[in-house]
């Protein structure tokens, strides 16, 4: 198990895409994440699967909860 794996989330912790083209901002289903991607998958592997649902481009990642990071 990776430590920046999905699964090793804390409870709480919530995962952003934001897209700076566009402007929208939705906040990940990390359940759901873990269902289609696995457990184990890499939390900064992310932003390279995200794609815009408004303008169809890649979305910048975030993560967020007990403090922020940047990918």
């Amino acid at each position: 198990m990776r430590p920046d794996s999905l699964e090793n989330l804390h409870d709480g912790a919530r995962l952003y895409a934001f897209c700076d083209p566009c402007g929208r901002s939705v906040t990940l289903d990390v359940p759901d994440l873990i269902e289609r991607l696995g457990g184990g998958f890499p939390v900064t592997a992310l932003r390279g699967r995200l794609t815009c649902k408004e303008c169809g481009r890649r979305g910048i990642f975030r993560r967020s909860g007990g403090g922020a990071s940047t990918y």
